[in-house]
């Protein structure tokens, strides 16, 4: 697509594996993470995992900005391509404009954030902290990683606020109040093949 400018914003290179998809649940995983030299546009290829826990490459697109436009028309795109099928569960980083495209475009597929993007975020806002509470990252990755229900985890979270007083009101609230795109114990009822991370 060409702005009024005349400057590309986005554009997009699809090889739909189709007949695949059709008959396989499918993970899709688009990604902005990788930048071209020449344009300096985001690259985002649509990688897609089968049943059998095999993954492929589905397309890709450029986008000049990451808006919620430029995602809308890419996610348009692959969404025509499929043939109005949209995939069942989608892991991304956290981009917000992503987000908010993921919702209006593919209202019935399930959302997940990558955990490694949610864990490495989380390392550069409270690093300090972990360092200062010897046991608070083994503690923390124990309440995420072996909560098995919802009610569990939500038992552990509290006894890890009362525990270390000094990350209530940090970057911790945010992951608390976004629990339910990255914490496993949320989609043990779904198809992820134990993945969590788009890497």
């Amino acid at each position: 697509m060409i702005s009024k400018g005349g400057q590309k914003t986005f554009f997009g290179w699809m090889a739909w594996h189709g007949k695949l998809i059709q008959r396989h649940i499918m993970i899709v995983s688009p990604l902005t993470q990788h930048m071209t030299n020449m344009y300096n546009m985001p690259f985002a290829p649509f990688i897609g995992i089968n049943r059998n826990g095999k993954s492929f490459m589905l397309g890709c697109g450029f986008v000049r900005q990451e808006m919620k436009t430029s995602f809308d028309w890419v996610f348009g795109a692959f969404l025509e391509a499929m043939n109005g099928r949209a995939p069942d569960n989608i892991i991304t980083d956290q981009d917000v404009a992503m987000t908010e495209s993921i919702k209006n475009i593919f209202p019935t597929s399930v959302h997940r954030c990558c955990r490694w993007h949610v864990m490495k975020k989380s390392q550069e806002k409270v690093g300090w902290l972990l360092g200062q509470n010897s046991g608070l990252s083994g503690d923390f990755n124990l309440c995420v990683d072996f909560s098995f229900t919802l009610d569990e985890f939500e038992q552990n979270w509290a006894t890890l606020m009362m525990k270390y007083e000094a990350i209530t009101h940090t970057h911790f609230e945010n992951l608390y109040k976004y629990r339910n795109t990255w914490v496993p114990c949320y989609f043990k009822l779904r198809f992820f093949l134990f993945l969590q991370s788009t890497q």
